[in-house]
């Protein structure tokens, strides 16, 4: 499973489908989701957090290198770990 989420919010529905994701499920920020990086990496320890570096670097959001990820990474990331979940 892979979880995307490109809001910026979260709602309490999405909390708790994300608490309740085995450990180790990535989970890959986009678009304005990235603004939640931090948030998000200190409230869902179990998961793996990515953020889309290209979204990150034009909303001017720092992120470690270790949680960025590109285009290509993404499509590997992706074609390992399905379904897919739009959040």
């Amino acid at each position: 499973m892979l979880f995307i989420h490109s809001q910026s919010h979260i709602t309490h529905q999405q909390r708790k489908l994300l608490s309740a994701a085995p450990k180790g499920t990535p989970l890959v920020l986009t678009e304005n989701g990235v603004y939640l990086f931090a948030l998000i990496f200190t409230d869902f320890a179990n998961l793996d957090i990515f953020v889309l570096e290209q979204d990150a670097l034009s909303r001017g959001v720092k992120v470690a290198d270790d949680n960025c990820i590109n285009a290509l990474k993404w499509a590997a990331l992706s074609h390992s770990h399905a379904p897919w979940v739009t959040l």
